[in-house]
Formats: C-alpha cells, structure tokens, sequence
C-alpha cells in the first residue's frame, strides 16, 4: 500500500511540474515573440530612435516585463523596457492569434503554428522635455479605404422599428424620487 501511494504521489507530483513548465515556457516563448515584434517597430521609428538614442543597448531583462491574457488565452498583451543610450522606454504590445481553430495551449500554437500573431496595437512611452510622459504609436500607417470605396449602411424596417420601441424601455422610473421630495 505505501508503495502505490508512494508511486501515485510521484505521478501527481509530475503531473503539476510538467503543467506549470508548460505554462511557463508558453507564456515566455510568446513574450519572446511579441518583444521581438515591437522592437522590429521600434527600430523603424525615427521619432523613438532619436528620443532614446540608437541603436537600442538592450531590451532589458524579462523580470522587469510583464504579459497579460484574457480568459481565453486567444489575445495577449506585453510591456517590456526598451533602453537606448540616452534614455529608457516602455514598449507595450497587444496582439491576437491569426489562427482561432489552432491549438489551445499556447505551446503547441506557438510551436506548431510558427508563433502566428497579429499585432493590434504597439506602442512606445515618450518622456517630454516637461517631465510627462506620453504614448506614442509605433505602428506603420495604413491608409483606410476613401469615402467613394464605402458602401452605405441600410437599416431594414424591422430594426428600425425595434430599436424605436427600445427607446421606452430605457426610461428612468422617477416616481420614487417624486415620492420621496413629498
């Protein structure tokens, strides 16, 4: 009986160091990625590179980063310290997965789907010459579509027609208020 329990603790024991080494190693190789992806960004911003100072001395380490997921792991964000000669920034970037019948476990999607994300959004904290800091986008321009390629909305009447009918329901019960004045 010692034995089997001996043996059942080990599996157990296993068990939770593989799942923790697995969240682990899934959340840095994703930290690795996304970093990497706003540093390439950093490098194109001549506005960054001349606040801070070129080329970049380094990243900074990880324990000084931070990662954050929403519940289903499907989008991530990362802030990382970024130095530079002169002075050091944050860089922050937030992404999602391109591919959403991938794998769950971020291992296995960054492994086997070539760490495929899409980044949202990243940008750089810019110390002024006042003291404040202020955000600045490091994401490329894209032009959006001109107003002659939009097509026009249209409304059918049934939507129309409930969206008026909602419009009651919204109202705010006064009559508690006027009760209590009295």
């Amino acid at each position: 009986m010692g034995i089997l329990l001996k043996t059942a603790f080990s599996g157990v024991l296993l068990g939770v160091t593989l799942h923790v080494a697995g969240d682990v190693y899934g959340d840095y190789s994703t930290y690795v990625v996304l970093r990497d992806h706003g540093i390439k960004l950093a490098e194109e911003d001549d506005d960054l590179k001349k606040q801070i100072g070129f080329p970049f001395v380094d990243h900074g380490p990880w324990y000084n980063s931070s990662i954050g997921w929403t519940p289903m792991r499907q989008s991530v964000s990362i802030i990382f310290p970024l130095r530079g000669p002169k002075q050091v920034s944050d860089v922050s970037v937030r992404a999602i997965r391109n591919k959403k019948d991938g794998y769950k476990n971020t291992v296995l999607y960054n492994l086997l789907n070539g760490a495929d994300w899409r980044i949202l959004d990243c940008h750089a904290m810019l110390p002024d010459d006042k003291g404040l800091v202020t955000p600045k986008s490091l994401m490329p321009y894209t032009s959006h579509q001109s107003a002659s390629e939009c097509v026009e909305c249209k409304v059918s009447d049934s939507g129309k027609k409930n969206r008026d009918s909602n419009k009651d329901a919204i109202k705010p019960d006064t009559t508690k208020d006027q009760n209590m004045k009295h």
